[in-house]
């Protein structure tokens, strides 16, 4: 489902901000790329789930002793560090990462594991540098995260994290009224 989601967010984008196309290259540097990406994007993003997700929020959390506040400290607490930890100046790019975070933790407390904000972490990021390699003219990947570099387009990216929650929280709706 995921996958599906972002290949649709990825081709509204290309509508509302689209890709120069004489950027699009295929080079012995892009399949390495490409490669490279497959294999080692999804260990990237599942562990940067299971230090922010898995650790991190929860070792925020125990700064307080009520359950609903604790959660919410937790929520924030890791959702910041990871968005400081991306070092980006530019403020879409900085809603975007804080997006991904809060909306990656509301997974997490819906599905009570880590398995969705695993997964739609994994196609953001394989998505984000596959086309990235595809639409570096054949060389290197790069990403500009000054001032600027950015724009609302990212909103587009928002609203694909509010679906991919709304998917979780409907699949966990189900999941509990099979078992009953």
């Amino acid at each position: 489902m995921f996958a599906v989601l972002m290949v649709a967010t990825n081709l509204v984008l290309q509508l509302i901000h689209p890709s120069p196309l004489s950027l699009f290259a295929v080079s012995g540097t892009t399949v390495t790329l490409l490669a490279m990406v497959l294999l080692t994007t999804p260990l990237q993003a599942a562990a940067e789930e299971i230090m922010f997700r898995g650790v991190l929020t929860a070792s925020y959390a125990s700064w307080v002793r009520s359950a609903r506040p604790a959660v919410i400290v937790g929520i924030i607490g890791s959702s910041t560090l990871f968005t400081v930890l991306h070092t980006s100046a530019d403020l879409w790019m900085i809603v975007n990462y804080l997006g991904l975070r809060v909306s990656c933790a509301l997974m997490a407390l819906l599905g009570r594991d880590l398995e969705a904000p695993i997964a739609f972490h994994v196609m953001n990021n394989v998505f984000a540098m596959g086309i990235g390699a595809l639409f570096a003219d054949g060389g290197g990947i790069g990403q500009e995260r000054g001032a600027g570099s950015a724009g609302p387009y990212l909103l587009l990216f928002l609203l694909a994290e509010a679906v991919a929650v709304l998917i979780v929280w409907h699949a966990e709706k189900r999941r509990f009224h099979a078992q009953r």
